[in-house]
């Protein structure tokens, strides 16, 4: 799912705009918020940045939702929960060659006091990888299975996948 960039979609969007540091202790929530509709943005990556080409993806189905399991004390989110389906298509800007991938899934965020988003979940995701980072190299990445993820408040990313593949929409794309 995006949770995403991003997950991919929620996800897409949130890993995309980045992470935002919280103050203070966390507390339990009383309860979790109710299902809210999320939805992702389309997106471009200039070249360059996850690809040598720009990449753009544009929302084919969005019917995510997502809820708040746990806030700061300012009401602020420490941890979400998203799910539903998410199929976003992707294209090379310079080629015009594209693919949908279905992102649909369920994921956990969970946001710390300095900036670093992490998670994991079941399904598919999408994740881009920008240019600095080395472990995993830059890409538009499609993760199937279980997953996690880290966003560091550097600007560093992270991901691993168990019992599942792993999809590079650069080397697809290219």
């Amino acid at each position: 799912m995006r949770f995403q960039h991003a997950l991919r979609g929620a996800v897409l969007v949130a890993m995309t705009a980045g992470a935002v540091g919280f103050a203070g202790s966390p507390a339990l929530a009383e309860s979790p918020s109710p299902w809210q509709p999320f939805r992702s943005a389309p997106f471009t990556q200039a070249a360059g940045d996850v690809c040598a080409f720009a990449v753009h993806g544009d929302i084919v189905t969005d019917h995510e939702l997502v809820r708040t399991l746990q806030t700061y004390p300012d009401g602020t989110p420490r941890e979400q929960e998203f799910v539903g389906p998410l199929v976003i298509r992707y294209t090379n800007l310079s080629t015009g060659a594209s693919v949908e991938r279905n992102l649909t899934g369920t994921g956990w965020w969970f946001f710390d006091q300095d900036g670093t988003t992490h998670g994991n979940g079941v399904g598919h995701f999408g994740i881009g990888i920008h240019a600095g980072n080395t472990n995993p190299p830059p890409g538009e990445y499609v993760l199937t299975g279980a997953f996690d993820f880290v966003l560091g408040a550097d600007g560093t990313r992270t991901f691993s996948v168990q019992g599942g593949t792993v999809e590079n929409l650069c080397q697809t794309l290219g």
